[in-house]
């Protein structure tokens, strides 16, 4: 999953494809991985079942605003942004859910909005603004889309199926903006390797892991990846990290992993 953001603001950065053409092929790949690794059988009974619209528009509207904020933000900034933001939408969530949030969760999120804060006051500028808003609104649509649903039967068929409904929104969205879909053929096989590989095998992979891993290391898995990300941008594509950013975004990463640690019991 950390590949993403890396293919992502590569792609998009070098404007080798446009955010909505991205989006569509990222989408359209893990679809159709998903589809071949469940099979017809399961994924039309799961379509028989209700297709939902929510959760695959909170996925194209995740994709799409990720991929557009990687034009003007890269790949450690975003990533870092999105992790904080995930954070602190799952406390509101928890806050409004109950039970009340353990107290290391507080912590972890005030360490998460004041790195933030600091992170976007690092590098001002309207381009910085709004990738940062837009990555953060990605954020809130994941948390929505990954919200728990006890009623599916079949999670990695209902993943298969909400992924071809959110493949259809985006390419419905793409032909009222056709003027902005741009792509070649490197940037296709980025944003297809990412939605394959780690939308596709990866959903499938936590699938099977998950339940095996327990909440003791469910919590780490979701600060590791973002940073690996960060460490992947510095190193692979030689995004440069400023001294304040650098110490912000480890404010942000260490603030995610006290909430996180929080949220699954380690703090109990």
């Amino acid at each position: 999953m950390a590949a993403i953001p890396l293919f992502a603001s590569y792609a998009i950065a070098s404007e080798s494809i446009s955010p909505i053409a991205f989006a569509i092929v990222h989408l359209g790949s893990g679809a159709t991985t998903l589809a071949l690794l469940v099979g017809r059988g399961r994924l039309h009974a799961s379509m028989s079942r209700g297709t939902e619209v929510v959760r695959p528009l909170a996925l194209f509207l995740h994709t799409l605003l990720f991929s557009t904020a990687f034009f003007f933000v890269g790949p450690a900034r975003g990533a870092v942004v999105l992790l904080g933001s995930i954070q602190l939408t799952q406390l509101a969530v928890s806050v409004w859910r109950g039970p009340r949030p353990h107290a290391l969760a507080w912590l972890g999120a005030g360490a998460i909005a004041g790195g933030m804060m600091v992170l976007n006051g690092s590098r001002p500028g309207p381009s910085i603004l709004f990738g940062t808003a837009a990555m953060s609104i990605a954020g809130i649509a994941w948390v929505a889309y990954t919200c728990p649903d006890r009623d599916a039967k079949d999670s990695l068929a209902t993943t298969a199926n909400r992924h071809v409904v959110a493949a259809m929104l985006a390419i419905a969205v793409a032909l009222g903006i056709a003027e902005s879909f741009a792509l070649s053929l490197f940037g296709v096989a980025l944003a297809a390797t990412s939605g394959a590989i780690t939308s596709g095998l990866g959903c499938s992979g936590w699938n099977r892991v998950d339940p095996q891993l327990g909440l003791d290391r469910a919590w780490f898995a979701q600060v590791a990846v973002p940073t690996l990300t960060v460490l992947g941008a510095v190193t692979i594509l030689g995004e440069p990290l400023l001294l304040p950013e650098a110490a912000a975004a480890a404010v942000v990463l260490g603030g995610a992993a006290l909430a996180s640690a929080a949220r699954h019991g380690r703090a109990g």
